[in-house]
């Protein structure tokens, strides 16, 4: 479960069949941006203009994805009741366990005479699915922290250990080996904060409701600037791109904007659609890029959206008698 259902809770009938198909376009979007992050196009090109351009978007503009995907579950994730988080994480466990398997023969050679790193990538994941134990033990985390602190001290430590992660991935390319990048792209650094977030607006601890909306897209057009100059030190000095500063102003205010917009639907293919985005895309990205090796990212990336959609679409039929694989 990429995000939590975002259902409509208008009634008992509402509630089960009716959702926000808005939230279900930009969750879409946020995957493409994914996908995006994994295939960049500025491996292809000669150009410095056009690497700049390109390294900006997919290292840069691309990178609100994930952590607005967090923002969204730590809306709707229900920390108040014990039962339903604890549903919450029987889904995402056995989620997490299936798409491991998927990808097992990708990693198996790296983890066969390797037992330490076989340990680090199933309590870390797979390439993508690190996200998975990110959230859920980020989500966890926020569930015994509420129990014992305030809101104001929840958001004050998500906000140290955002910090704290930032300081670490400045650290990376000097200090850290490549296949250390969990270190600080994780559950604690990552995943938590953002999900205290979404928690927090659920709750309307942070209200950005005051802002009329040409403010907030002023806010956000700032923001975006200060993201696009991250980026652009990250290219000069080789810095992560993980962790940047402006996510934690930026997504916050993304996702106030969005969650103002209404289109009232069922649920259908466009709800599993942004999870099987996600997860499939790379499947497609290793395999392509084994049997058509002189093919560029550009000329890839049309064909892996498509091939994503289309497996996507057989898995929702599979999902509906199988639960938890998207």
């Amino acid at each position: 479960m990429l995000i939590n259902d975002g259902y409509l809770n208008f009634s008992k009938y509402y509630f089960t069949v009716m959702r926000n198909l808005a939230l279900d376009y930009f969750k879409i979007f946020l995957s493409v941006l994914v996908v995006c992050i994994h295939l960049p196009f500025y491996v292809d090109v000669e150009s410095e203009f056009l690497y700049t351009g390109y390294w900006l978007f997919s290292n840069g503009l691309a990178r609100i994805a994930v952590p607005l995907f967090l923002i969204i579950n730590g809306y709707f994730i229900n920390f108040s009741s014990r039962k339903e988080f604890r549903n919450f994480f029987f889904r995402i466990l056995v989620l997490y366990f299936f798409w491991m398997a998927i990808y097992f023969p990708f990693y198996f050679d790296s983890v066969s005479e390797n037992v330490s790193y076989l340990l680090i990538i199933i309590l870390f994941g797979y390439h993508h699915l690190w996200y998975l134990p990110a959230l859920l033990l980020g989500a966890s985390m926020l569930f015994l922290l509420n129990k014992y602190f305030s809101h104001k001290s929840v958001l004050i430590i998500s906000i140290l250990f955002f910090f704290t992660g930032v300081v670490f991935q400045s650290m990376y390319n000097f200090y850290i080996p490549t296949s250390r990048v969990f270190l600080f792209r994780n559950f604690l650094f990552f995943g938590f904060p953002f999900i205290t977030i979404g928690h927090l607006i659920k709750v309307k601890y942070i209200d950005f409701s005051f802002l009329a909306n040409c403010k907030a897209f002023l806010v956000i057009a700032l923001a975006f600037l200060l993201l696009l100059f991250e980026s652009y030190l990250s290219l000069l000095y080789g810095l992560g791109n993980d962790l940047h500063l402006a996510l934690f102003v930026i997504c916050p205010f993304i996702f106030t904007v969005i969650s103002r917009l209404v289109i009232i639907g069922q649920r259908g293919f466009l709800s599993v659609l942004p999870n099987g985005i996600y997860f499939t895309h790379v499947l497609f990205i290793l395999l392509y890029g084994e049997f058509f090796p002189f093919a560029s990212n550009i000329q890839l990336f049309p064909v892996i959206m498509i091939s994503s959609v289309i497996f996507t679409y057989f898995l929702s039929l599979i999902n509906k008698r199988v639960k938890y694989i998207l």
